[in-house]
């Protein structure tokens, strides 16, 4: 495109610079030059954002249990259950990721029964999951 004045000559054309791949954005408009000579810079900084950290410390919530995970497309089921206990407590919290650990528990969270822990298994669905639980 050619930017002309009133008197027929023209205006040089409008440029463009972009971040180079070891700038904090790469491929990010850096300068704009206008034909009438003004130009727009564009700074870009790194920031980190230490809550999107992927790494989530999850305490057992039934005493002496051990933990089982299973994985579905977008989610991750925890269960903790320890056989020892005579009330068989279990724990049942699913994970999922949206920029943070979202996590949900059923209404509710622990329950008693008695479990073959050998024998629990999640089945992960794309949009769903169930347990199944074999009785001592």
């Amino acid at each position: 495109m050619v930017v002309e004045q009133a008197n027929g000559a023209a205006l040089p054309a409008e440029t463009f610079d972009y971040c180079s791949a070891s700038d904090p954005n790469p491929g990010a408009l850096r300068t704009h030059v206008y034909p009438e000579g003004a130009t727009v810079c564009y700074f870009y900084e790194k920031q980190d954002f230490p809550e999107n950290a992927r790494t989530l410390r999850v305490d057992s919530p039934v005493p002496g249990s051990e933990p089982r995970i299973w994985f579905g497309q977008d989610y991750a089921v925890l269960v903790w259950y320890n056989g020892n206990d005579q009330s068989g407590q279990i724990s049942v919290t699913v994970y999922t990721w949206c920029g943070r650990w979202i996590a949900w528990r059923p209404a509710v969270p622990a329950f008693g029964d008695t479990l073959n822990l050998e024998q629990l298994q999640v089945h992960s669905q794309n949009d769903f999951f169930y347990p199944l639980m074999a009785a001592r």
